[in-house]
């Protein structure tokens, strides 16, 4: 699974402007303008996603730091960074969701209707991305074709970043509430039962943040698979495009 900051990032890519080659050779050959400017669209909609899930960790990183440093004022700042860190969480979920969505729409449906229309395979970055964060043959026949060099054998996948997002908000709900038990039990001034609901709040907050990155997380090689399926039934159909004189492309 590409996950974490990576779900993001990874299929952020490069928005594609009006002032390409490649936009303007698709606006005036065949390709129904609706379709690049919908996928112009959507690509802002990727990077601005991405954007956003980045100052959500920044912020939960804010958080923590400005809440810790005072913590000795109110042991209670320990439960509501819990609360803050999970919510910011089920934010960056949200977001990350978002973006498997657009880039299955624009590899799934936009990008076979772009390449019937021009003759050939475009639109192609989900496709290479994932191929090449697989690693192995995948990556290397996506880098160097069908013979790659012998220097490419121990390629590896691309390094997932998700796992510091991971750490920061999932694991950080868990260690405060836990300090936080921990310090009132020293302090005794506050009664077992409004600790134990604060905590409960608090954790039952944290654990369906974790339920829904689980869910995330199961559904991201769902998606993949799917992008790389289009992405392959596109390329084999470029072998059959026929081309003005009637005879096929070999």
């Amino acid at each position: 699974m590409a996950e974490g900051v990576a779900l993001l990032r990874s299929f952020a890519g490069f928005a594609w402007t009006t002032d390409t080659p490649a936009y303007q050779r698709c606006t005036v050959e065949n390709t129904d303008s609706a379709d690049l400017r919908e996928y112009d669209t959507l690509r802002q909609e990727i990077n601005n996603r991405t954007t956003i899930a980045y100052t959500l960790v920044a912020l939960d990183l804010a958080a923590l730091g400005g809440g810790l440093s005072i913590v000795d004022k109110s042991k209670h700042i320990l439960v509501g960074l819990a609360a803050i860190s999970s919510l910011l969480w089920l934010y960056w979920i949200d977001h990350a969701a978002q973006v498997q969505r657009i880039a299955a729409y624009i590899a799934i449906d936009i990008a076979p209707r772009v390449s019937a229309a021009e003759g050939h395979p475009v639109l192609r970055w989900e496709t290479f991305l994932r191929r090449l964060t697989a690693g192995g043959d995948s990556a290397r026949e996506v880098l160097f074709g069908p013979d790659p060099p012998a220097l490419s054998r121990n390629f590896r996948p691309i390094v997932s970043s998700d796992w510091y997002t991971t750490l920061l908000f999932g694991g950080s709900p868990p260690l405060l509430l836990g300090l936080y038990i921990i310090a009132n039990a020293k302090a005794g001034p506050v009664t077992a039962v409004e600790v134990g609901l604060a905590v409960a709040a608090a954790g039952g907050l944290g654990c369906y943040a974790l339920i829904s990155y689980r869910r995330l997380k199961h559904a991201v090689p769902v998606i993949s698979a799917a992008i790389l399926a289009a992405g392959s039934a596109i390329s084999q159909d470029e072998t059959t495009v026929p081309q003005t004189g009637g005879a096929e492309v070999e």
